[in-house]
């Protein structure tokens, strides 16, 4: 079992909307250390504050500038930065109903209503099944799914274009192979065609992470057929899909599944010469 972190439970405590990267598995897979001064918590990485710090007597976001909060990596929705502090765009947040992807009727719905059709006909090798990493390991045996995993993560990689960059690999590799949320797409020969891993936060379902081999339209089968997943469906919470990290492609695929909210997410530096004495900002 992961490290409980006591920023997260005042995060729910005080009803305060977590962004992607909040949740028990991240914090315990991704190496952050959390961090108590005074009354504040926040957690820290490398030099970065990695989310704006939290009073944990009264559930107010830090809202004085620091000389140990002068960097802030990812903020928070409704946080207000303290004066002095430059935002700089870092990536988009997609937040999805599930529920929206049992209909897909209309318009806005057509290109991939369409792409999710084609995968299974095309592919050919049914029936595709879509089960849970540890039933795979139950029937075929741990050794299987290691290889299966390995061969999977090496497809998508070639997949990648060779300029692309691979954002946190180490924590990427820990959720491949020890996630606690992982299903897989299998063919009747139990190839791996696919894989989805996700996480939790007090709010949200986060998808974490989503692998395929190299076929058209299998990205969109793949994240069609998470959507629709009964385990999915019936937690009745939204799906916070985290965002493109800098890539149009991914951009326009994740605005064609019709998104509840897309919202842009910051870092904040401190600088020079500023300060601000107005106390601390309320999280409620």
């Amino acid at each position: 079992m992961h490290t409980k972190s006591k920023y997260l439970e005042l995060l729910k405590r005080y009803k305060v909307t977590p962004n992607f990267i909040c949740s028990e598995e991240y914090f315990s897979k991704s190496g952050i250390e959390e961090v108590i001064t005074g009354d504040y918590i926040y957690w820290k990485q490398y030099d970065w504050v990695v989310c704006p710090p939290i009073n944990a007597f009264d559930g107010g976001l830090l809202g004085v500038p620091e000389d140990w909060a002068t960097k802030i990596w990812i903020d928070l929705l409704n946080w207000r930065p303290p004066v002095g502090y430059e935002p700089t765009f870092l990536d988009w947040e997609y937040v999805y109903n599930p529920k929206d992807f049992l209909d897909m009727s209309g318009g806005n719905w057509a290109t991939f209503r369409k792409n999710v059709r084609k995968f299974p006909g095309r592919y050919g090798n049914a029936p595709l099944n879509y089960v849970s990493i540890y039933e795979i390991a139950r029937k075929k045996g741990e050794r299987f799914v290691e290889e299966g995993l390995k061969k999977l993560l090496l497809e998508w990689l070639n997949s990648q274009g060779k300029d692309e960059e691979i954002h946190d690999d180490t924590v990427i590799l820990e959720y491949l192979n020890k996630g606690e949320n992982r299903k897989v797409l299998i063919d009747k020969d139990y190839t791996m065609l696919g894989i989805n891993i996700w996480d939790y936060s007090h709010q949200f379902i986060n998808f974490r992470y989503s692998f395929t081999q190299n076929h058209k339209f299998l990205s969109e089968y793949l994240r069609y057929v998470f959507y629709t997943d009964p385990t999915i469906l019936h937690q009745n919470k939204l799906v916070n899909d985290g965002g493109s990290l800098g890539n149009k492609n991914l951009e326009i695929f994740k605005d064609k599944l019709n998104p509840v909210s897309k919202r842009p997410v910051y870092n904040y530096i401190k600088t020079e010469g500023e300060d601000e004495k107005d106390g601390v900002v309320n999280s409620n």
